[in-house]
């Protein structure tokens, strides 16, 4: 595979990531502000507390992977710029002379 190529396949697999971890945040940012955790009134503090920490440590995570994610791409196009500029004939080899 070429190097500019597989570097496109890395950067859109982690677009796709961001997207999914996008999309879990979202779903997590609903719940909190509807109010949808699955508790019953019955249910002592104990069991509340839980539920909330269950519902942020999944918020994390998807923000977790979301960095990764973003990183994976920003690691993708420095890589693709830097293949254009070392691809592109210097200074001197063009004959300008700047001295």
């Amino acid at each position: 595979m070429q190097r500019v190529t597989r570097w496109w396949a890395v950067a859109m697999v982690a677009v796709a990531g961001a997207g999914i971890c996008l999309t879990v945040i979202t779903a997590f940012f609903l719940r909190i502000i509807r109010n949808e955790l699955p508790w019953n009134n019955g249910d002592g503090a104990r069991q509340l507390y839980q539920l909330v920490g269950e519902s942020y440590g999944k918020g994390f995570t998807a923000g977790f992977f979301l960095c990764f994610s973003l990183t994976i791409v920003a690691i993708a196009i420095s890589a693709w710029v830097e293949q254009i500029r070392s691809a592109r004939p210097s200074n001197s080899s063009r004959g300008m002379d700047l001295a």
